[in-house]
């Protein structure tokens, strides 16, 4: 692997994140929504990055099966069967 902070664990390294939850809500026996913001840091800089996700969780025998990972709010609700 090239050398210069490509790999990873060195990325990892640099930021340091805080996740919070705005809403989860229950779609179906099997399925739940939940809007997320995420903040990471840099650590040397500690300037933030945020980014809000709406996520799709499939539940199968009680574990989850399968995530599904939006950045738009809308497709979200389209993948989870609602609309706003």
């Amino acid at each position: 692997m090239a050398s210069g902070g490509s790999s990873p664990t060195s990325r990892t390294r640099v930021l340091t994140s805080g996740l919070t939850s705005n809403a989860w809500e229950g779609v179906s026996g099997d399925r739940v929504l939940a809007f997320l913001r995420l903040t990471v840091h840099g650590r040397a800089s500690g300037l933030p990055i945020h980014a809000e996700t709406g996520n799709v969780y499939e539940f199968e025998e009680g574990k989850i099966r399968r995530i599904q990972i939006f950045l738009d709010r809308e497709e979200a609700l389209e993948a989870a069967g609602l609309s706003e």
